[in-house]
């Protein structure tokens, strides 16, 4: 019972992260691309090869759509059993670790502007 009201509370406190995140690069546009790990650090001249607005509406959606499978999770964990909570976790591990990319050239390849 312990295990479950931790995993209700990671994921509210990550529903609520994720909702911040998505909500605030929804709002900065395509500034926002900035914070995108591995972008910010690429020099001006490549990053303008890349459709920064593309960029920033996917990561907020991203953001969102973690944010309400989260809330979900913590929602139905309050309603069954704490196992929804976790089941929610495992979901999103899932999810974030399948749109992890090392190599910069292949984590921003469809959002590049020479492709289009």
């Amino acid at each position: 019972r312990t295990a479950g009201r931790m995993a209700a509370a990671c994921n509210l406190s990550g529903a609520l992260l994720f909702c911040l995140l998505g909500g605030g690069f929804f709002l900065a546009g395509p500034k926002a691309a900035l914070f995108v790990s591995g972008f910010g650090t690429l020099p001006p001249s490549e990053r303008a090869r890349y459709d920064t607005a593309a960029l920033s509406r996917d990561y907020a959606r991203r953001f969102l759509g973690w944010g309400v499978l989260l809330l979900a999770g913590a929602g139905a964990s309050a309603l069954w059993s704490g196992w929804a909570a976790l089941l929610a976790l495992a979901v999103w591990q899932v999810l974030f670790w399948r749109q992890v990319r090392w190599d910069p050239e292949r984590a921003f390849e469809r959002y590049d502007l020479k492709q289009k």
